[in-house]
């Protein structure tokens, strides 16, 4: 049963106007009907989340920034992860070196950049990129709207600014209009800073966070201030800074949008964002499983986790013969008994509901002793030399 749902925004929960669609406002209204957690995370800073939520009175615990501050519902702050100010600075002094990257910095209490100018020439040039069929007029206006929900305050000198006020920095920015070589090339430069992950929302970007800085991580954080175990959660994404989440609850759902990566590892795919997907999923997953056949649904979850599985021992080459035989072995076993679960089920309704549960609590904790299995093999292949 999924008692949390939480959402990304951009390219997930809201559509090409930057808004939350009739149809996915109806569908979190009903979650709160049923009395089903809802959670918004996103990369955006609370300051450039919050006129939207509370446009339609969405009230929920929010993940911002990636997972670099985390919310209750009131508003209060429950847990900030930040990034070492004296990497801060030298990664801001690495982008110098470039002419074409834009960097910003995200605080605990406002987004701080530097140039104004450059910072609505990147914001029209990623309008005009990701919506190449609006009018001037419409760009103009799409304009208008984002920079009223993007807001930031302007310094003279970013560096100056962190090494006089000390603040607590959670999400740098690192964006480009044109120059991809050049930020690849940055992103090679940083890498080696121990105090830091990089993750991105679009392909012309860099997102900059303290390593537990991510959402998986605040979402199973904020799961366990409601007590709700992962496998009960449901979490929707569409970018690189969503794998986190979508790779570690119990129900991944990647948008008809969603980038290939996202989509391999999801439990399954939904709509787009233009489409309503949201809405789409929630009521699929959370509402439209009736009592006869929730436990078919449960059943796909430890073949969820086989798939997961398969794809983490696909990505070696196993040059040892050996090492292909055992793992392919226990994974070709887990097959077995789970079609020998799902053709065998009790007699009565009740005796079915029982045993085909015990059965799937079986099999995922056979799938978890062969994923480690797995691992080991992993680790001893790791460490063969040939003669």
């Amino acid at each position: 049963m999924i008692k949390l749902v939480a959402s990304d925004m951009d390219g997930t929960l809201l559509n090409h106007h930057m808004d939350i669609s009739p149809e996915n406002r109806k569908a979190i209204q009903k979650l709160y009907d049923y009395q089903v957690t809802f959670a918004i995370a996103t990369g955006r800073h609370l300051n450039e989340a919050l006129p939207i939520v509370d446009k339609y009175h969405i009230h929920c615990p929010l993940i911002t920034a990636n997972g670099g501050a985390v919310y209750d519902a009131n508003r209060q702050l429950i847990k900030a992860h930040a990034i070492n100010n004296q990497d801060v600075v030298s990664i801001i002094n690495a982008t110098k070196q470039f002419s074409n990257i834009f960097i910003e910095v995200m605080t605990i209490d406002d987004v701080i950049s530097e140039n104004q100018e450059l910072r609505e020439r990147e914001l029209k040039h990623f309008i005009k990129t990701h919506h190449p069929h609006l009018t001037e007029s419409e760009l103009e206006t799409y304009f208008q709207n984002k920079k009223q929900s993007l807001p930031a305050k302007f310094v003279p000198s970013l560096v100056d600014y962190i090494t006089m006020n000390q603040p607590t920095v959670i999400k740098l920015m690192v964006f480009t209009m044109d120059n991809l070589d050049e930020l690849n090339m940055l992103k090679e430069q940083i890498t080696p800073y121990s105090s830091i992950v990089i993750s991105s929302s679009h392909q012309n970007n860099l997102e900059i966070t303290h390593p537990n800085a991510q959402k998986g991580i605040a979402l199973f954080e904020l799961a366990q201030t409601y007590n709700i175990s992962m496998d009960e959660v449901m979490a929707l994404g569409d970018s690189f800074n969503d794998y986190s989440m979508i790779s570690r609850v119990g129900y991944g759902i990647a948008m008809g949008n969603a980038i290939p990566a996202i989509k391999n590892i999801a439990y399954a795919t939904t709509d787009t964002n233009i489409q309503h997907g949201v809405a789409t999923a929630i009521e699929k997953y959370v509402f439209s499983i009736s009592d006869n056949t929730k436990h078919n649904f449960t059943l796909t979850k430890p073949l969820y986790s086989l798939n997961k599985v398969i794809k983490r021992f696909n990505k070696n080459v196993l040059k040892l013969s050996w090492v292909y035989i055992i793992a392919i072995s226990l994974i070709l076993l887990t097959i077995v008994q789970l079609y020998r679960s799902m053709a065998s089920p009790a007699k009565s309704p009740h005796q079915t509901n029982s045993s085909l549960q015990q059965k799937v609590d079986m099999l995922e904790s056979q799938l978890e002793r062969q994923e480690q299995r797995i691992q080991e093999l992993e680790k001893q292949l790791k460490s063969y030399r040939p003669r």
